[in-house]
């Protein structure tokens, strides 16, 4: 996370400004001297930042630079940071000192978008008894499939939690595989790389098959180019 006096022209309108843009070197580099402090968020996403004597009250504006995500398969070195707003900060006096607290879920599409420039991809959903639709199925194996024209890829098989959830991480190179890989992938930037055709089966902790999806299925509208960041919730058949 990185604090900044805002540019002039943002400072003068102090109304909450979101922009959400991400950055060019050139533009990081001339905000240089407008910093006013930076923190490294934990596990949870909380950080705190300290901020220089430059700051004399006013507006501040957020950034956050990225050179990672959560989960990500593959090891990509770059970094990148984005405006997230512009805000005017409430203080209050604690111990002597001003504190100021601001909490802020990115919205999903554009942390979509920042995701895929790392080339980290997921699919997370729930798996529930269809008998309710509602009674979770924990311990079960989840495997998810790209349809292909040739040779189906396996994207990844996880086991659900005691609340039915589960998370498959995975890279563009896991589905973009031909019959000659690894010699020969598809290769594509990331940012046009269209998404899998994916399909589903579960299977109990038990090896029982209770849901099964086939290639037909991974080639239907809604399973088509699926985005990177794709939920789903899938209802089996605990007596099958």
């Amino acid at each position: 996370m990185k604090v900044y006096l805002p540019e002039e022209s943002i400072a003068n309108n102090r109304k909450t400004k979101y922009t959400f843009e991400i950055l060019k070197d050139e533009a990081v580099k001339k905000k240089n001297k407008l910093l006013l402090g930076l923190g490294k968020t934990d596990a949870s996403g909380n950080y705190e930042i300290k901020l220089s004597d430059q700051y004399k009250g006013g507006p501040v504006a957020f950034d956050i630079e990225v050179t990672e995500v959560p989960n990500q398969k593959v090891k990509i070195t770059k970094k990148i940071q984005f405006t997230v707003t512009t805000l005017q900060p409430v203080w209050k006096e604690v111990d002597g000192e001003s504190h100021y607290s601001w909490h802020y879920c990115l919205p999903y599409h554009f942390w979509g978008g920042i995701r895929t420039a790392f080339d980290a991809w997921l699919i997370c959903g729930h798996v529930k008894s269809s008998s309710d639709n509602r009674t979770p199925i924990a311990g079960a194996k989840v495997s998810a499939y790209d349809s292909d024209w040739i040779k189906d890829d396996l994207l990844g098989t996880v086991s659900t939690d005691s609340s039915g959830y589960f998370r498959i991480d995975y890279s563009s190179i896991d589905f973009k595989q031909t019959f000659l890989s690894p010699l020969v992938n598809v290769e594509t930037p990331f940012s046009a790389i269209p998404g899998p055709g994916v399909y589903f089966k579960v299977v109990s902790h038990e090896g029982i098959m209770l849901y099964e999806e086939g290639k037909s299925d991974g080639k239907k509208m809604s399973r088509l180019n699926i985005p990177n960041c794709f939920g789903i919730e899938l209802y089996v058949d605990c007596n099958a």
